[in-house]
This record gives C-alpha cells, sequence and structure tokens, in this order.
C-alpha cells in the first residue's frame, strides 16, 4: 500500500539531510559563536556521523519490510487455523449438547408419562 512511498519518501529525506549537512560550515557557525575550533570541528565530525548511523539503522530496509509482511501472513494463517480449530470444536460441542438434549427432553417425557399413568 503506501508504506512502500511512506518508507521510500523519508529514506529520501533522511539522505537528503546527510548529504546535505555540511560539517565545515556546521564547524565555522560554531567557531563564530565562540566555541574553540577543535572542539567544534569534532562536534561536527559527530554529528555527522550520527545522522549516517541514524539512517543505516533507524530506517527498515526493503527486505525488513519483506520479513515483516511475511512474518504477518504467517500469523495471519496461525490466526485462521486456530479459529477454524476453534469452530470445530465449539460445532463437536453443540452436537452433544444436541444430542444430550433430546435425551433429557425424552427422558422427562418417559418419566411424566409414568407418572401420569399411575396417578391418573
Amino acid at each position: 500500500m503506501n508504506t512502500d512511498v511512506f518508507n521510500n519518501h523519508l529514506e529520501e529525506k533522511v539522505m537528503a539531510a546527510v548529504l546535505l549537512f555540511d560539517p565545515l560550515k556546521f564547524s565555522k557557525r560554531l567557531i563564530n559563536v565562540g566555541m574553540p575550533p577543535a572542539q567544534a570541528e569534532e562536534l561536527a565530525e559527530a554529528q555527522k556521523e550520527s545522522l549516517e548511523e541514524s539512517m543505516n539503522s533507524r530506517i527498515a530496509s526493503k527486505e525488513d519490510i519483506g520479513r515483516l509482511k511475511e512474518d504477518i501472513i504467517r500469523l495471519d494463517k496461525k490466526i485462521d487455523d486456530s479459529n477454524n480449530e476453534l469452530k470445530s470444536i465449539i460445532q463437536k460441542i453443540h452436537g452433544k449438547l444436541n444430542t444430550h438434549a433430546w435425551m433429557l427432553r425424552f427422558l422427562l417425557f418417559f418419566i411424566v408419562s409414568i407418572f401420569y399413568k399411575l396417578f391418573f
């Protein structure tokens, strides 16, 4: 459905953020506001690595999504199988209850007829 479109869009946005991030420009801005150059450069590099890492670790790949779809299909089949098994068990119980209900009706009729013959 739209999950592929959404994931592709998100991946493009994150990739664009990583590609557009300019560590040199970032470190110069930090130096301009008073941060020591070595610290500004290190912070810029750490920011770049963090963006790259988040892109690689937080976005599901098409393979990840495919595996999830397979898992969902497999679980859906297990649920359907369990539902069918439960329906079968319920039908068996319902059949036994119907049999017992007819037996009880017959016994009740038989007992009532005996009492009727004895007392009337």
